[in-house]
Order: C-alpha cells, then sequence, then structure tokens
C-alpha cells in the first residue's frame, strides 16, 4: 500500500496533486520519509480551479516544511496532474491525496514499473518544478492570516473535500 512503500522508500517521494489534503497517517508518513533523510517533494498548484483549496493544503505546510518537505506551488497554469514516484515505481491517474478521492470517489491509477516510463515522469515532474516556486516557511508565514485560518477551520471538514 502507499504507506508502506513510502515507509520503506529509499531514495524519493515525488508527488503532483490537485488537491492536498491528506489524512494524518500520510502527512506523517512524508514526515518521517523527510527526516530519514528522503527526497519529499510535493508539487501543488498556486493556482486552483476550488478557491479554497490551495488554503486548506497551506494549512499544512509549516508542520511539513519543519521536518524537511519540500513544497513547491506550480505558477504556469492550473495543475491538475496526478503522479506519484517513489523510488523506481510510479502512479498515474485520477486520484488526488484526498479523503473523497482515495475513500470514495471511482478513481483510476496506472501503476508504472517500466524504467523509460519512469525516466519520462522524473523529466516531467523536473520541467514542472522549473515553473514553481518553493515554499520557505518565510513564504508561509507571508501569506494574508486571514486565509491561514480559514484553511484551519476548512481542515475540520477534511472529510468531504
Amino acid at each position: 500500500d502507499l504507506y508502506n512503500r513510502i515507509s520503506t522508500s529509499k531514495k524519493r517521494v515525488w508527488i503532483t496533486t490537485a488537491y492536498f489534503v491528506p489524512s494524518r497517517k500520510l502527512l506523517r508518513s512524508l514526515s518521517i520519509a523527510a527526516q530519514n533523510g528522503i527526497d519529499v517533494r510535493i508539487l501543488l498548484p498556486g493556482k486552483s480551479d476550488v478557491t479554497f483549496i490551495p488554503w486548506v493544503s497551506a494549512a499544512l505546510y509549516y508542520a511539513l516544511l519543519k521536518t524537511g518537505v519540500k513544497i513547491f506551488e506550480y505558477q504556469a497554469n492550473i495543475l491538475h496532474a496526478k503522479t506519484l514516484l517513489i523510488d523506481e515505481w510510479a502512479t498515474v491517474g485520477s486520484s488526488n491525496l484526498n479523503y473523497r478521492s482515495l475513500l470514495h470517489d471511482l478513481e483510476l491509477d496506472i501503476v508504472v514499473q517500466d524504467h523509460n516510463s519512469i525516466s519520462e515522469l522524473e523529466t516531467a515532474f523536473t520541467v514542472d518544478l522549473i515553473q514553481s516556486h518553493q515554499i520557505t516557511i518565510r513564504d508561509w508565514q507571508a501569506k494574508p492570516w486571514y486565509t491561514r485560518l480559514l484553511g484551519r477551520l476548512a481542515l475540520n471538514f477534511k472529510n468531504y473535500m
């Protein structure tokens, strides 16, 4: 399962997702991986088609950044890709890392293990990072107080997102 893959990763966990409202278990898995020296990167939209989702995601940034997780916000356009690269294993599909997508919605993800395909996904991820802004703790602190507050409040409804 996803948690086992993250906890046994040796090199990297690279995530691209449009809606990032993960469970506590997933947050903990990502944080532990980063603290253990794994290159954990999360690529999220800088602009979203759902106004409040970036606020909710940003409410989780501080805790992740403190543990060494690298967070990027894509600036070129609205980001809707959903990929996951863990070492030499990957998925591409329609699942976001949120409660609804993982437990309720009908989603389809393809597991990729072909070396050439994984190499292409790495390249695409790297190109997307060039068009992104890496978020720092200082960036998080500079976000308007009301968006941070609204994001924290909205986390109470994460099982509906």
